[in-house]
């Protein structure tokens, strides 16, 4: 969820504190037999564009290219693992030193030039009609 909210948090605190979210999540984080549900979950993830298009907040889906811009851990070994100009997330860490190093690298690479995120329609590059007007798709260059 993107844009201008303003100060407030308020849309997306309520997008996430809405009775179908709060529902799902009190139902199916605590299942000790499979299947087993977590934050990762498609189904929370569409069920959070339900309530954001309902609101008609604005939606920025993100293409994130593996191992580029997404990197899933950090492997010291291997070096295409590590943090770059074009890194906006790092997953899983493992450790205190791993974590600290992603947090110093992220400060260290800020100004680094990046592939640039493009944003528009939906139709044209993705194929698909999103529910309002305030949604866009973004891809790199």
């Amino acid at each position: 969820i993107s844009g201008n909210l303003g100060q407030s948090r308020g849309p997306l605190e309520a997008v996430f504190n809405s009775s179908r979210v709060r529902s799902y999540a009190a139902r199916h984080f605590r299942n000790e037999q499979p299947p087993f549900w977590s934050h990762e979950d498609a189904c929370l993830g569409a069920l959070l564009h339900r309530e954001a298009s309902e609101r008609e907040l604005p939606v920025s889906y993100l293409a994130l290219r593996r191992w580029e811009h997404n990197l899933f851990w950090v492997n010291w070994a291997d070096r295409t693992s590590l943090v770059s100009g074009n890194t906006l997330w790092a997953h899983y860490t493992r450790s205190a030193e791993r974590a600290d190093y992603v947090s110093s690298a992220f400060r260290a690479t800020a100004g680094e030039a990046r592939d640039p995120f493009r944003c528009g329609g939906c139709g044209a590059g993705w194929g698909w009609s999103p529910p309002h007007a305030g949604i866009s798709c973004c891809g790199a260059g």
